[in-house]
């Protein structure tokens, strides 16, 4: 924020806002003088007046997105804010930012994505940064339903087999225990899949002590 004074003494305050796909958008207040109080209040008069014209219930995809921004930068790291900022204007720019965000459906935004054919797992990440901007949006009174986000369901992952876990049958369990030459390592690995097999207490009792 910075400030210049008026011809009649006053002083107006400035303020340059984020304003995504153009140029930083300016807005001022005047008030009678410049002390730290007087600067809370133009911060404060300067951020509603920023939000003012999105604040109607039927804000436009872009305006969401500034909005969002802007909250953002005040509570999150701004590396981070950044971040969020730059994936979803990712989004908004293949659904359209004119769009309005009451009008917007859960299928139009799988369609967007599908359109970029990119992986399930960047276009999944687009979804968990669309759907916590629109509830803030909600929150915020920008939109008035959150119908088309309870409706967006994440796209489903292929299974790379590496997440399969193996485990040693009985008999294959009681052939490597057999094969141990050192007693104290066969007795430690008695131990450890006691602790770890999931089994029936009978059979894990006939295979370590036998009929």
């Amino acid at each position: 924020m910075w400030t210049q004074k008026t011809k009649d003494g006053r002083v107006r305050f400035f303020e340059r806002y984020p304003n995504p796909g153009f140029k930083p958008k300016v807005d001022s207040v005047t008030l009678d003088r410049d002390t730290p109080q007087m600067r809370r209040i133009a911060v404060r008069l300067l951020d509603e007046k920023a939000g003012r014209l999105a604040r109607t219930g039927d804000a436009s995809m872009e305006e969401i997105l500034a909005a969002y921004y802007r909250d953002q930068l005040k509570t999150v790291r701004k590396q981070t804010a950044i971040t969020k900022h730059s994936g979803l204007q990712t989004l908004i720019s293949i659904i359209g930012p004119k769009y309005s965000g009451n009008d917007l459906t859960a299928g139009m935004v799988r369609t967007a994505l599908l359109s970029t054919d990119k992986s399930a797992g960047w276009m999944n990440n687009k979804i968990s940064l669309f759907k916590a901007m629109m509830r803030w949006a909600y929150r915020n009174e920008l939109i008035d339903s959150l119908l088309c986000v309870d409706k967006l369901e994440s796209f489903p992952t292929k299974k790379t087999g590496k997440e399969k876990l193996k485990y040693l049958e009985t008999k294959e369990l009681h052939s490597v225990l057999a094969a141990m030459k050192l007693e104290h390592w066969q007795l430690l690995a008695k131990f450890l899949s006691l602790s770890g097999l999931q089994g029936d207490s009978f059979i894990i009792n006939k295979m370590y002590f036998g009929d």
